[in-house]
């Protein structure tokens, strides 16, 4: 099945047809032409997060960065770096406080942002980044050769 993207708007409407007993899991599943796994994820999310689950991945990055300046500030101005009162105030972990203010010290704003799954441009690379890197580009290219090779051996056949 073809990956299908479904406008949040969509996903909201579904889960609501779901709670009201009006449809099924796998009639929901059919009608979006997504896999019956992702509408249960859509439903999950839902309980978890309510109708904030159906935000825009980019709103909540802003409220996330938003949530660690507020952190930074709030430690910083008020309470001269008690990480522990900081962290109950915002519903964190000790770590994940101080993680952000030495984040925020070390990278200001920048170092806030959500960098999961992005990588690394080549500027900020120290040497031994650079190199496995490089080491992984040749690994690719050798592998793509050996299966060429490969290819073009059994195709003689």
């Amino acid at each position: 099945m073809k990956r299908k993207k479904v406008p949040d708007s969509e996903k909201l409407a579904a889960v609501n047809l779901y709670i009201e007993g009006r449809a099924s899991q796998g009639q929901l599943a059919e009608m979006y032409g997504v896999r019956k796994a992702s509408v249960q994820q859509w439903i999950r999310n839902f309980e978890s997060m309510g109708n904030d689950a159906f935000q825009q991945n980019f709103n909540r990055r802003i409220e996330s960065i938003q949530k660690n300046l507020n952190i930074r500030r709030y430690r910083i101005i008020l309470h001269d770096k008690n990480y522990s009162e900081t962290a109950e105030k915002y519903g964190v972990s000790y770590q994940q406080a101080r993680g952000y203010t030495i984040k925020y010290e070390t990278y200001g704003v920048e170092g806030l942002k959500d960098g999961r799954g992005r990588r690394k441009p080549e500027d900020k690379m120290n040497e031994l980044e650079k190199l496995r890197a490089e080491n992984r580009i040749l690994r690719a290219q050798k592998e793509q050769a050996e299966m060429e090779a490969s290819f073009l051996k059994n195709s003689r056949r």
